[in-house]
């Protein structure tokens, strides 16, 4: 049982409760610990803390979030791009967070801070169970910068290995659109065809070329669903990108009297932002962590 929570205090044998994660990795490193529990708000107290335990029976990660925490702004806008289903659902700023330190590879938890912990934790893990002990009216309401937080969320991309992959999406991407720029030219000036009807031979043609591309240079090794299945998923959803691409481009040709390359090139980019969210979430879905989330909560 636990009863009360110093600035570092070791309980029950091999657990340890620390407030604040100043060199923590450090700390753990040969130290013999079984389970941390890592508090930033005064108020978790006893009670929270032997809840966290209990739930560190079932599961290797727990926490405490706060009733107020939200997951609007920038970073709501971000983290849906830029991270992997598996992440999305997981408290940016917890009050508290316990894991069993077996289960981590300390080496892979480098910098930490308050923002994006349990992301990093989980990170470190080859599966993870996951549960919420309790959400709790903070003691106060801290808040990190825009800034540092955006910054924190892209290095934590770049170490998962996404901002990497959204790179090169974005670079095929670019090549698609000067490949399709091209196609559209030489069927419309060169070999007469009218615009409309060029545009959808170059999208297909297009289509066909970014799956090879996609399946390559930026998904290749993934543990992905099969490669029917992502061809049709891909197809649909890049008919649907054209789609949207062709009524934009005729939009901003007919109605808005854009020269026919410069609205295509806005259709393709409006069009791409569409398919970048689709495959990152449905095509090539990532399947690479088991994540079970319980949100049974203790009083």
């Amino acid at each position: 049982m636990y009863d009360s929570c110093a600035d570092t205090e070791r309980i029950g044998g091999d657990n340890i409760v620390v407030k604040g994660v100043e060199g923590l990795p450090e700390l753990l490193k040969g130290n013999g610990y079984d389970i941390v529990i890592i508090v930033f708000d005064p108020v978790v107290g006893a009670d929270h803390i032997n809840a966290m335990l209990e739930g560190l029976e079932e599961s290797n990660v727990v926490y405490i979030d706060s009733l107020y925490e939200s997951g609007g702004g920038i970073l709501g806008m971000l983290i849906p791009v830029l991270l992997p289903g598996e992440y999305r659902g997981l408290p940016l700023r917890p009050l508290a967070v316990g894991f069993r330190v077996s289960s981590v590879d300390l080496d892979k938890l480098g910098r930490l801070d308050r923002t994006f912990i349990i992301h990093r934790i989980v990170m470190a893990m080859g599966s993870f169970s996951i549960r919420r002990v309790a959400r709790l009216s903070p003691h106060s309401e801290s808040r990190g910068s825009i800034v540092g937080d955006v910054l924190s969320l892209l290095s934590l991309t770049r170490e998962l290995g996404e901002l990497q992959k959204i790179l090169r999406f974005a670079l095929v991407g670019v090549l698609i659109i000067i490949m399709s720029e091209s196609i559209l030219w030489l069927l419309t000036d060169l070999f007469g065809f009218v615009y409309y009807v060029s545009a959808p031979i170059a999208y297909q043609i297009t289509i066909f070329i970014s799956f090879l591309l996609n399946e390559l240079l930026v998904f290749r090794g993934a543990k992905r669903r099969g490669l029917l299945s992502r061809l049709v998923g891909w197809n649909i959803a890049s008919w649907v990108s054209s789609a949207i691409s062709l009524i934009l481009l005729v939009v901003l040709k007919e109605f808005l009297g854009l020269h026919y390359l410069i609205a295509n090139f806005i259709a393709m980019a409006a069009g791409s932002i569409f398919i970048f969210l689709i495959s990152f979430n449905v095509v090539w879905v990532s399947q690479h962590m088991a994540c079970i989330i319980n949100e049974k909560t203790y009083s």
